[in-house]
């Protein structure tokens, strides 16, 4: 758009101002009075006349002198936080609803929030420049709910929470959300807490690769640092938890047993602590370790308080660790692709249940020319791999007992059972139940 120069004539010279579409026009922040003056306990119209752009706002002044002294420290007679509210991170604050507080000038989102900020000012505004900085590292498919849940909860607790990449330039995630990194790894300032999301990671990284040599260099230097899913890997890439305990997605467990022997890896927890550095489990398991870190922080009490804010229903002793459940014996035999079905059959879960101690499912088989006793010898040769097989019966279903040995040497039992689907005669089910022995 071209922009057309108005020289203006003022009482206090000449002043060059932009002349563009209202709509173009930064609205004026504090009711238009002086900045210099609110720090200072006065509140003195501002001419409009008399302005400076920063930021998100306009400010007005009552003398070139006041516009001076705030070019020349913006940051000191600016509104805090980037104008957010102090009573929620990461919400606009409006321009008109301002509290001065020992020589700050900060923003409230609503008139509620104003009124709070006002009975609790010390509360709302303590340290609010020495907070707690958080960096979540992103990369090329990370994955969204690694990274956003983490940064809602411990924006919530009112941490300064910020986005870092290798490049200023936009991100697409694993699910196609595209952001824009705050951050470079080349100008990130130095965060009290790293937060490592999954989504794309190599589970065995080039020594050279950025992400990799951003979390050497940074992460020993946090007070925390927490990986969430296969997040994991960047810092298993980077040596850092050697000797420590970890955790990962409960499908890559076993990946990185295998490819770090060194670190202990747990599957029953959903995160695992080691002082600086902690991992937590797959996906929502982020939102626990970040609640886990409010509690590490501030207390118990502040993250039970954040928790309740977001409505979320946090169970910190619940106990439940995916990693652990029983059919963790079932994807050890078949992995990631599943059963070995007959060419040309589909597969849909009907149900699926379970925990530690026992694990059902069962799904629903078509296809053409369906074999009831083809898929059951199928399935019966897939197991027999790490089962043994007690019986087998063949009376209208075909039904497998098995027995095999878990971890720490518990004995379990199962039994598969393959039979006609009772409501389509087109159709299978394929049942699996597992079931660990009575000591």
């Amino acid at each position: 758009m071209l922009k057309i120069i108005l020289v203006a004539a003022v009482a206090s010279g000449v002043l060059m101002v932009p002349l563009l579409a209202a709509a173009e026009s930064k609205p004026v922040v504090l009711k238009g009075l002086d900045p210099v003056a609110l720090v200072k306990g006065k509140e003195v119209a501002g001419s409009k006349s008399i302005f400076i752009d920063y930021k998100k706002f306009r400010y007005l002044f009552t003398s070139d002198a006041d516009k001076s002294t705030f070019s020349h420290d913006p940051d000191r007679y600016a509104v805090q936080r980037n104008g957010e509210c102090v009573m929620m991170a990461g919400m606009p604050g409006d321009p008109n609803l301002y509290l001065v507080n020992n020589g700050k000038l900060y923003l409230a989102g609503s008139d509620s929030c104003l009124a709070q900020m006002k009975k609790q000012v010390t509360v709302h505004t303590k340290d609010l420049e020495n907070r707690k900085k958080v960096a979540i590292m992103i990369f090329p498919g990370v994955q969204i709910i690694d990274y956003t849940g983490p940064f809602e909860v411990l924006g919530e607790a009112g941490y300064d929470v910020y986005t870092v990449a290798e490049k200023a330039e936009p991100i697409t995630t694993n699910m196609g959300m595209v952001v824009t990194p705050k951050y470079t790894f080349n100008n990130c300032p130095q965060p009290d807490v790293l937060v490592l999301p999954g989504g794309s990671v190599p589970q065995e990284a080039d020594p050279n690769n950025p992400q990799v040599m951003f979390v050497k260099r940074i992460a020993p230097k946090t007070t925390f640092t927490m990986s969430v899913c296969n997040g994991a890997f960047w810092l298993a890439n980077s040596g850092l938890i050697d000797g420590k305990k970890a955790t990962t997605f409960y499908g890559m467990l076993n990946d990185l047993k295998t490819k770090y022997p060194k670190i202990d890896v747990i599957d029953d927890a959903k995160f695992a602590d080691n002082g600086q550095y902690m991992c937590t489990a797959g996906l929502s398991s982020g939102i626990e370790g970040a609640l886990h870190m409010i509690e590490k922080i501030d207390g118990l009490g502040e993250a039970k308080s954040v928790a309740l804010n977001m409505e979320y229903n946090w169970q910190p002793n619940a106990g439940f660790a995916r990693g652990a459940f029983a059919d963790k014996y079932i994807r050890d035999i078949i992995g990631r692709t599943g059963f070995t079905l007959p060419d040309g059959t589909n597969s849909v879960v009907l149900d699926v249940s379970g925990d530690k101690d026992h694990w059902d499912k069962s799904w629903s088989l078509t296809g053409k020319s369906l074999s009831q006793h083809d898929v059951a010898q199928g399935i019966v040769k897939q197991l027999s791999a790490k089962w043994t097989a007690v019986n087998t019966e063949s009376d209208g279903e075909e039904t497998t007992a098995w027995k095999f040995t878990g971890e720490s040497g518990t004995n379990w039992t199962a039994k598969t059972i393959v039979k006609p689907d009772p409501t389509d005669a087109s159709k299978l089910v394929f049942s699996i139940h597992l079931e660990k022995a009575a000591s």
